[in-house]
């Protein structure tokens, strides 16, 4: 559940106050001590059921600390759930919150796409576990001008990508079920040669080092930027396109 209202701060300005309610599997204590720390996690297994960086919190706070504000743990309970408080100041006054609070009675514009199709013609796996992810990167994709399928752990990643050709495989780290370490390693077991490129949002040298040495063949971190990713998309379609004219001797390497 989500409620939207006023706090007043002084005579002439208020504070929107947002709270959120979930039933999720609520908080032990040792849990709550640990919200609001970067890439911290109540399950911190790379397989555990939910997704996610351990980063909303933190981002959440330092966004509404941006814009005078605070995010806050109200309570939670073990099996129950939980609820937080969003403060925000918007510079409004007491009438202009008052308006902001009223249904909208008018459509939101609509976004027109890019016209860069920088990646048409290639096809490309997302393996994401996250439903955020998956919109940021299908967004993304479909503005670039690529085709694009999306499996939900790496165990449908696997299979899609021994069934299906893609260009290029984008394999998050951490997922239930079969993580994007495991679904690599069983890939190039298997005699997989496509290129596979790591989403984390670990962003340490090691961390790379890592990912390299079991068999990704790039690395990116999150959250994931377009111009970013397609560059990185584009270096492999170049190389792709190479490989096809050597192998169909129309170029040749001396």
């Amino acid at each position: 559940d989500v409620s939207v209202r006023t706090q007043s701060r002084s005579e002439k300005t208020d504070l929107l106050l947002i709270e959120v309610k979930d039933t999720g599997k609520g908080l032990s204590d040792d849990e709550v001590l640990k919200l609001f720390h970067p890439f911290s996690q109540a399950d911190a297994s790379t397989t555990r059921k939910f997704g996610g960086t351990g980063l909303g919190l933190i981002l959440s706070r330092q966004l509404a600390r941006a814009l005078g504000g605070e995010v806050e743990l109200l309570q939670s309970q073990s099996s129950v759930g939980s609820t937080f408080a969003i403060t925000i100041d918007a510079g409004m006054s007491q009438s202009d919150a008052r308006s902001f609070l009223k249904p909208a009675q008018q459509k939101a514009p609509s976004m027109s796409p890019g016209s860069a199709r920088a990646l048409e013609g290639m096809k490309i796996l997302v393996v994401e576990d996250a439903r955020d992810n998956q919109l940021l990167m299908s967004r993304i994709l479909r503005l670039d001008g690529a085709e694009f399928e999306i499996a939900e752990n790496g165990s449908i990643g696997v299979d899609s990508a021994v069934a299906t050709h893609f260009d290029v495989i984008l394999m998050d780290v951490q997922m239930p079920v079969m993580d994007g370490i495991e679904a690599t390693l069983e890939l190039r077991r298997r005699g997989y040669e496509k290129p596979i490129i790591a989403l984390t949002a670990h962003a340490m040298r090691e961390d790379r080092e890592r990912c390299l040495g079991l068999g990704f063949d790039d690395y990116m971190t999150k959250p994931v930027d377009r111009t970013k990713l397609k560059s990185l998309l584009l270096r492999y379609k170049s190389a792709g396109l190479e490989q096809d004219l050597v192998s169909t001797g129309e170029l040749v390497v001396s």
